[in-house]
């Protein structure tokens, strides 16, 4: 588990604050990764909730991936 992985001088306010709001999401500065039921670049499934601790130990596995909270926190680490 890898813990607060953001560069402070390029992200003082951590991955998921935009400078005013502090999400709890997979959501922050420059990436919103959620699910996109209908390939139409809108927010229509879902999206992972770390809670107010920002815990985003979600399992994930390469080869298939069931679990869509484990994917959604995989997409927005990697964009990250």
């Amino acid at each position: 588990m890898v813990t607060n992985p953001w560069n402070p001088t390029a992200s003082p306010e951590g991955w998921h604050s935009d400078g005013t709001t502090h999400y709890t999401t997979a959501q922050g500065n420059n990436v919103f990764a959620y699910q996109d039921l209908y390939d139409d670049d809108f927010f229509t499934g879902i999206t992972v909730d770390g809670g107010t601790t920002r815990n985003f130990n979600f399992p994930y596995t390469r080869s298939t991936c069931f679990d869509k909270s484990g994917c959604i926190n995989y997409q927005f680490i990697l964009c990250k």
